[in-house]
């Protein structure tokens, strides 16, 4: 039984740090869209950089 209690708290545990994942990914994505939109390649290339910081972090 504390088998089963334990794979129940060990997938919160992924399933929160996906979710962190993907709201840090969203906002990521919408700095890297504003950057594109805004043509400055400057602000492009920091959020393309931070977008895969994010992909690294919590897909790969």
């Amino acid at each position: 039984m504390d088998y089963m209690l334990d794979l129940f708290i060990y997938d919160i545990r992924i399933e929160a740090f996906l979710n962190e994942g993907l709201e840090l990914a969203a906002r990521v994505h919408d700095d890297l869209f504003k950057a594109v939109v805004s043509r400055n390649p400057v602000k492009a290339a920091e959020a393309m950089k931070a977008h895969m910081e994010v992909v690294r972090r919590y897909y790969h």
